[in-house]
Parts: C-alpha cells; sequence; structure tokens
C-alpha cells in the first residue's frame, strides 16, 4: 500500500502557503535546513499553520535536527486543526505507521476523510488504499476507485495509477483494460513507478497495447531505477528468461538482488531458481 507521508506532501501545500513561509520552504528544498528552520519556527508559535506543517516536516525528516516522531506529530496536530489539509493527511499517516503514536488505522482514516473531503489528492490516494485494503474501515473496493479517482482526475499520478489495477481486475469498477492502459501511461509519463510499471506489464503481456518486449524493459527499468522492487523483479526475470530479449544472468542477479533485498517474494524464488544462496 502507497501512502502519502508527511514529507512527501511539501509540493501541494506551497500553493497555498503565504509568502514569508514560501522562504522557509525554498530554503528546505536547497537543503538549507538551518535557515528553514528559523523562518518557520518563529511563524509556527505565532499559529501560522503553513509554518506548523512545516516544522513538522523537519521533525518527521530529521533533516537539520534531530528526527523526532513525537514532535513532529505536535506541529502536525496543530496545523491540521487548523484545517490545513496537507497537515491532517500528514498526522493520518503518522497514525497509520505508528509514528510517534501507537498504530490506529481508524484514527488514520478519519484523518485522511478529513483531508480528502477538501479534496486534497494525497488524501484522496490514501483513503483510497485503506478501503483497497480494509485498514480502519470494511475493504470496499467501489469506495476505492471512488477515491482514486477524485485524485486521478485532479491529475494526481499516483490515484491514476491505483485506479488503473482496479480497471486492469475490475475490482470495484468493469474491467477495462484499455482504461487501464491509458491510466497508467498518464502516470507513467508524469514519472510515476508504479505506473511505469503497470504499463512495462501491459507491453510484456500485450494488454491494451500491441506487444513491445523493448518498451516492457524500458519502463521496467525506469521504475527500478526508482527504486521500485516489483520493477525490479520484473526487469530481473525478463534476463533471466530471455523473454523477448537476449539472456543476460549478471543483469539479472543485479536487479533480482535489489528486489529481494525489499523483499519481493517473485525475485527471491527467481534467484533460488538460479541458484542463489539468500541468507
Amino acid at each position: 500500500m502507497r501512502e502519502v507521508l508527511g514529507a512527501s506532501a511539501i509540493a501541494a501545500f506551497l500553493s497555498a502557503t503565504p509568502a514569508h513561509a514560501d522562504a522557509g520552504q525554498e530554503a528546505y528544498d536547497k537543503g538549507q535546513y538551518g535557515i528553514a528552520l528559523d523562518y518557520w519556527r518563529p511563524l509556527a508559535e505565532q499559529g501560522v499553520a503553513t509554518a506548523e506543517f512545516g516544522l513538522g516536516l523537519i521533525y518527521e525528516t530529521g533533516r537539520g535536527v534531530k528526527q523526532d516522531f513525537p514532535t513532529a506529530l505536535v506541529w502536525y496536530q496543530k496545523a491540521a486543526d487548523q484545517g490545513l489539509a496537507d497537515a491532517q493527511c500528514a498526522v493520518g499517516a503518522m497514525y497509520s505507521k505508528g509514528r510517534g503514536v501507537p498504530v490506529d488505522p481508524a484514527k488514520a482514516v478519519v484523518l485522511y476523510r478529513m483531508a480528502a473531503e477538501q479534496g486534497n489528492v494525497h488524501g484522496e490516494v490514501n483513503l483510497g488504499g485503506m478501503y483497497i485494503y480494509g485498514r480502519g474501515v470494511p475493504q470496499d473496493y467501489v469506495m476505492a476507485a471512488y477515491w482514486y479517482g477524485k485524485a486521478a482526475d485532479a491529475g494526481n499520478s499516483l490515484g491514476r495509477a491505483d485506479l488503473a489495477l482496479l480497471y486492469l481486475t475490475g475490482r470495484g469498477v468493469q474491467k477495462d483494460i484499455s482504461e487501464a492502459a491509458t491510466l497508467y501511461r498518464e502516470a507513467a509519463e508524469a514519472g510515476d513507478p508504479v505506473g511505469e510499471n503497470g504499463l512495462g506489464v501491459l507491453y510484456q503481456k500485450g494488454l491494451g497495447v500491441p506487444q513491445d518486449y523493448n518498451l516492457a524493459l524500458s519502463w521496467y527499468r525506469k521504475s527500478a531505477e526508482q527504486g521500485d522492487p516489483e520493477a525490479a523483479s520484473n526487469l530481473g526475470i525478463m534476463y533471466s528468461r530471455g523473454e523477448g530479449i537476449p539472456k543476460d544472468l549478471d543483469q539479472a542477479r543485479t536487479w533480482l538482488r535489489k528486489a529481494a533485498h525489499r523483499g519481493n517474494d517473485n525475485a527471491i524464488l527467481e534467484l533460488r531458481r538460479l541458484g542463489e544462496q539468500l541468507p
């Protein structure tokens, strides 16, 4: 399950951030974390919600300060209480992951829903994921598709990739491989690794697009280079078995090990098939 954590929500809150907090964000983006902290702290202490969010971000990521989830949660919560949707999403992620608080999926759902109902795409994607896996709510693919669809309609690449899988499998929506291909492509072209991997699968299998092993390889590689373990496994298996491309066991082992280290079961099985002993 993919969740947008506080540290990943930066870009969305910038558009609504006052100029003085923008300076903190600009410093943060440049790696000038001490300067960002100096901008945000006095503003946060005055109750500026976006600066409170910024301090939460600083403490959650441990950039410029010692990483401190409880302190991050305090500042995120202050901003969330003022209605800042990205902060609500960030607090939800803290409860979902158990960062600074005990894991509480039901509480996470409440917060994600608050953000989603404001049209926050991160909240929409995360709420969709909670419905997919039945975390904090009964499993409901229709509701997952609804929230992913809202994020996708807003142009969010995560929402498009996650919705694509539902169209591919026919869960929560009528199965439509052509629509899945369209959504995966839109997500992939926006640089989303799950979208890139999904599009690779379609090209490898010839689903909704003409079968093309070279394009499958290309999209798998783009995704794997961003650290997606599923794509690294798919890439490694293509090299291992020479499916549509020349067999290359060195490349196969390189990518399969990357995936296996991230716990990908298919990669682990393929490495064992190749006779490699894993710890």
